[in-house]
């Protein structure tokens, strides 16, 4: 049975899932056609507590990754997702509800 876990990474913890993680990033960022920012730019972003690096863990296994910013407006706020993507290209849907139910705890 296959066990899927989605969580946001302790930025403390980043450095050692970054190999991993880091081929992710660069593969969404290839279509980032105004070349805003490098996989380089999110880990500092991450590091110094900007940005939110968010891991889908699959037996194990790191299978999806994904970059976000909380915005804050004067009367709400947003999560700005600037990058997301999994090992095969495919399976947004599948974690879209592990997405969800973890946002709900903030």
């Amino acid at each position: 049975m296959t066990t899927q876990q989605f969580f946001i990474a302790d930025p403390d913890n980043v450095p050692n899932i970054w190999n991993d993680v880091k081929p992710l990033i660069d593969k969404a960022l290839t279509f980032d056609h105004f070349s805003s920012m490098t996989s380089t730019d999110a880990l500092r972003m991450i590091l110094n507590g900007e940005q939110q690096l968010w891991i889908g863990v699959e037996d194990d296994s790191i299978i999806t990754a994904v970059v976000t910013e909380l915005i804050f407006y004067p009367r709400n706020k947003a999560l700005r997702v600037i990058t997301w993507s999994t090992v095969t290209g495919y399976g947004y849907d599948d974690w879209k509800l592990l997405i969800e139910n973890t946002l709900k705890q903030f």
